[in-house]
């Protein structure tokens, strides 16, 4: 998502590309860059994009695609001061000097069609002083077309010749340069093995903060056990969390345009994490969200009653997971690593009565979780029951 430096005249409102950041399947920022070609828009403008652009690539932790034709050193120099936590110099045309040094600095440096033309051997060069760990290979469709298939209106199915004149360069069997190149992109844009859940995730017009991995039940129906994400995100941590810093920028970057509210719930139990939550929770109130935590209710388990509570206060609902009526079908359904389960969570019931935001309890229809009774204890808490469609 991004806005060509050839239009840093009218950029238009950049709230839309921070909106449309946070869509599935975004990989990067840009394109965005530097263009020094005559008629191109004033630099100081196109400079002021650019830094738009890292800004958000950086409090999104996304790499940023950047455009360089005749700006190779300027581009360079740009992002040494803007510090993005990756890029990739797109369709790289220029001397070896700023494609080095870009490698040097963890940047990739992307080669369409234009390397394979019978008057690039300079860039061939260029190339090929390059680590192969930095190289990438594109299309830069419609332009761009490479030997032998130059003149046409470019394809991504082009792509292999681009590949081949790497693979000659490299001196190196074709198939060899492709799982290089293969693990390169990966790599660059964080797919495959490289991939990193998405903190922020939009869904039926609210935004839902994935903050954690952590849960301490090990539920029979949890999507977890079946699929690492839903509506295009990829939502499991795998080994690692996401940083705190990464969770507050992406909160503070999402226009509340068009969303009815911000829900903390995720791949694992926000509080988990409570301190983090209740500076998110903080974060988002101030900025004016509407908040709803969706929460197993096993707080007091891990925190202290005043700590917990202050947390609660924060949210305008809160949604318990019940899915159980006595302490035997809790242990059995939803399986908790922490003694007393089902007694605390009752007593989170009434903790989150007590603070104040509208509760609601519920339920997962699930073959082992029989909906009368859990109901049952649900209308004996005086509270709604809402059920929910199994994994």
């Amino acid at each position: 998502m991004g806005i060509h430096p050839a239009e840093a005249e009218d950029p238009g409102p950049f709230e839309e590309i921070e909106r449309l950041a946070f869509e599935p399947g975004v990989c990067a920022i840009g394109e965005t860059g530097l263009e020094l070609r005559p008629g191109a828009p004033p630099l100081e403008l196109q400079r002021e994009l650019l830094a738009s652009h890292a800004g958000l690539a950086s409090d999104l932790d996304l790499p940023l695609v950047c455009h360089s034709r005749g700006a190779e050193a300027e581009i360079v120099e740009a992002l040494g001061a803007l510090d993005p936590p990756g890029a990739v110099l797109h369709c790289y045309t220029g001397p070896d000097g700023p494609a080095l040094e870009a490698a040097s600095r963890g940047w990739f440096i992307g080669f369409s069609g234009a390397v394979t033309f019978r008057r690039s051997e300079t860039l061939r060069q260029t190339l090929a002083a390059l680590p192969r760990s930095s190289v990438l290979v594109e299309t830069d469709s419609p332009f761009m077309s490479p030997e032998p298939v130059r003149g046409r209106t470019c394809e991504p199915a082009f792509v292999m010749h681009t590949a081949r004149a790497v693979a000659a360069a490299w001196g190196m069997p074709f198939g060899e340069a492709c799982s290089i190149l293969a693990a390169n992109s990966e790599r660059a844009f964080r797919q495959g093995a490289s991939a990193r859940p998405s903190v922020i995730y939009l869904l039926d017009g609210r935004a839902y903060v994935n903050l954690t991995g952590i849960c301490g039940n090990s539920c029979r129906f949890c999507i977890r056990n079946t699929e690492d994400g839903l509506g295009g995100y990829l939502l499991a941590h795998g080994g690692g969390e996401p940083s705190e810093e990464r969770v507050l920028s992406g909160i503070s970057r999402l226009p509340r345009r068009g969303l009815s509210e911000m829900v903390f719930c995720g791949y694992g139990e926000p509080t988990s994490r409570l301190a983090l939550l209740r500076r998110a929770a903080g974060l988002a109130r101030s900025l004016g969200w509407r908040l709803r935590l969706n929460t197993n209710g096993l707080a007091l388990s891990s925190f202290g009653q005043d700590e917990v509570l202050e947390v609660v206060r924060l949210f305008d609902s809160v949604s318990i997971s019940l899915n159980a009526w006595d302490d035997a079908s809790y242990s059995g359904i939803c399986r908790p690593s922490v003694p007393g389960a089902w007694e605390s969570l009752l007593a989170f019931v009434r903790l989150a009565v007590s603070a104040g935001p509208r509760v609601r309890l519920t339920a997962v229809a699930w073959e082992g979780v029989e909906m009368g009774r859990v109901r049952a204890v649900a209308e004996g808490l005086g509270l709604p029951l809402v059920t929910r469609g199994g994994a």
